[in-house]
């Protein structure tokens, strides 16, 4: 081992030459490695001394990691799991766990107290480090992991054996995905770009995260006829759909059932939103109204009248006390909620207004017409007019922050869109027939959307190539209405799981928290 200093280009090393693996500090300047006889050591890089040793009982250390700061080693010993202190000289191990096999491969999350191991066997243990007990065994015996990358966040993990990459969920001990790749060595993986790179014979590949396996996971029977909107409170497990039953129905998504069925409108109800935290929900119908509703009670609230013809869509900023609604007529419609009334008409669209997004006093909608235009409700005034599509623009969903929207309309092809410009930037072809939603993650950059051709497709939206997207399943008829959760353990921007406690808690919180989920 030596330790460089790369500004002068010399070294000073020791004498030993059976390292094997090594982890280094360098805030601290200290490091530890393993050697090849089992003994494991801790050393101070200036001067250049060991610090402090241990060697684990038994067979000689097999696999082996280090914390950050290298106060804690877990070192794969024979069958057995060890955990040893740094700080103590020759100290038996704090914690020693039988895995009931030779290890060959092992990954430790130090902050959150779990492991991965391999075994001689090929199957795979996930392991609670304060409990001191295997949670899942991931898979059947088979060829042994040459590699392992986790992603601890979301409990997904890669592995590489024989000639294939496996994608995991270590949480319900399932293989998400196998791959054939070819001989590999080493591995390593983006996960936020859902890139991998392996040393083998292929050189580059997308893998899918956990929600795109596309598996149905549960179905909410209830509506009497064609489900026509949906909006979904995931945090909560509930969801408020409407149709041509005329009904508004609360789903109970943790145990698949009916909480509650609101009736008011007198014909098919087309929209619906809610602000879930308020218990307050508002739906547009072809009876030319939109009702606010109140979902503790299921009591209506108020009804908007004024509309001449059937209400399409509608986007409402209900800190704001706003509502904007479109309809069949080519009107949009500007709703003050606190007094019940109509504040602005916006006209302009040539035909129906099927699609509109609102950030008070901003706003966007889509129409029959093909064109997206964005208004000022300020004014009353259009600040742009976009000829979007070829056809009739069905869906949109815009995101405010980063000032981009995506669009989906009858020509099969949904685009994303910058902010003040006349051009797109992207195109997602792979409907064959008209998009008719769409619902998108922002935050992890995924989408997903409906069409006439029965189908529900996956997209990446900001990959360089459409290599990542996927045809989730289809549908018996057309999907009409769709809405995407990502876990916030899966999307990058959001905070992780915090405070997890003993083991059953952990383990039902990590399983609910990582399943992306979609609904349509």
């Amino acid at each position: 081992m030596r330790h460089w200093d790369l500004s002068q280009d010399r070294a000073e090393g020791c004498g030993r030459q059976d390292i094997q693996r090594m982890f280094v500090n360098w805030s601290n300047l200290q490091a530890i490695t393993g050697c090849s006889d089992g003994e494991v050591l801790l050393w101070d890089l200036c001067p250049f001394q060991v610090l402090r040793s241990c060697v684990p009982p038994g067979s000689k250390t097999s696999c082996m990691s280090a914390s950050p700061d290298l106060l804690e080693v877990a070192l794969g010993s024979g069958s057995t799991l060890c955990l040893w202190s740094s700080q103590f000289e020759r100290k038996p191990a704090i914690k020693a766990l039988d895995a009931e096999c030779l290890l060959v491969g092992l990954e430790v999350d130090w902050s959150g107290r779990s492991a991965l191991t391999c075994g001689e066997d090929g199957q795979l243990k996930f392991w609670n480090l304060t409990v001191g007990q295997c949670l899942r065994v991931v898979g059947g015996p088979g060829p042994v992991a040459t590699c392992m990358c986790v992603h601890w966040q979301s409990a997904l993990a890669v592995t590489t054996e024989n000639r294939s990459v496996k994608l995991w969920d270590l949480c319900r001990g399932r293989c998400l995905q196998s791959l054939e790749l070819g001989c590999s060595s080493a591995v390593s993986v983006n996960w936020q770009k859902h890139q991998l790179i392996a040393a083998g014979e292929d050189s580059v590949l997308r893998l899918r995260e956990t929600f795109r396996r596309g598996k149905c996971i549960g179905r909410l029977q209830g509506h009497m006829d064609t489900i026509l909107c949906l909006t979904v409170n995931w945090a909560g497990s509930e969801a408020l759909s409407g149709g041509s039953d005329r009904r508004l129905i609360l789903w109970d998504l943790s145990e698949w059932k009916v909480r509650q069925t609101l009736r008011g409108h007198e014909d098919t109800i087309r929209c619906v939103e809610a602000d879930w935290q308020g218990r307050r929900a508002i739906s547009g119908s072809f009876d030319r109204s939109l009702v606010l509703w109140d979902l503790t009670s299921g009591e209506i609230v108020a009804r908007l009248t004024g509309h001449i013809d059937w209400v399409c869509c509608s986007a409402t900023a209900w800190h704001d006390g706003h509502c904007i609604s479109g309809a069949r007529d080519g009107t949009l419609r500007l709703w003050d909620l606190e007094t019940a009334s109509c504040t602005s008409l916006l006209t302009g669209h040539t035909g129906a207004v099927w699609a509109v997004a609102l950030c008070f006093p901003d706003a966007f909608s889509g129409g029959q017409d093909g064109t997206i235009r964005r208004w000022c409700l300020t004014t009353g005034s259009c600040l742009q007019l976009l000829l979007a599509h070829q056809d009739a623009v069905r869906s949109l969903d815009v995101d405010w922050r980063s000032a981009h929207f995506l669009t989906g309309s009858f020509d099969s092809c949904l685009r994303m869109w910058p902010f003040n410009s006349t051009d797109y930037f992207q195109e997602f072809d792979g409907h064959r027939r008209g998009v008719t939603s769409c619902s998108v993650d922002w935050s992890c950059g995924l989408a997903v959307s409906g069409s006439e051709d029965c189908s529900i497709r996956l997209w990446d939206i900001y990959a360089e190539d459409d290599s990542s997207d996927l045809l989730l399943g289809s549908h018996e008829g057309a999907v009409l209405c769709i809405s995407m959760g990502c876990g916030p353990s899966i999307a990058p921007c959001r905070e992780g799981i915090q405070g997890l406690p003993a083991a059953h808690p952990w383990e039902e919180q990590v399983m609910k928290n990582m399943a992306g989920r979609v609904i349509f």
